[in-house]
């Protein structure tokens, strides 16, 4: 049986991974900090989940037209 080669892919698979992580991290970073601060303020546990995923679609959305635009 032979093996595939991918490497003809490698620099497009990297570009791929790099689009994805900023695209799901940066959103993610940024709603768990929100969550940080806000349970540091003494917002109450469901309040703070429901604004935090709120900011981190908010984010989400806006991150997509910078990443894949």
């Amino acid at each position: 049986m032979e093996k595939i080669d991918f490497s003809p892919f490698h620099g497009q698979m990297n570009h791929m991974v790099l689009q994805l992580t900023l695209l799901l991290g940066i959103p993610l970073v940024i709603g768990l900090v929100v969550k940080w601060i806000l349970r540091i303020i003494k917002i109450p546990n469901s309040i703070s989940n429901i604004i935090s995923v709120l900011i981190f679609l908010y984010v989400f959305i806006k991150n997509i037209g910078i990443v894949l635009g």
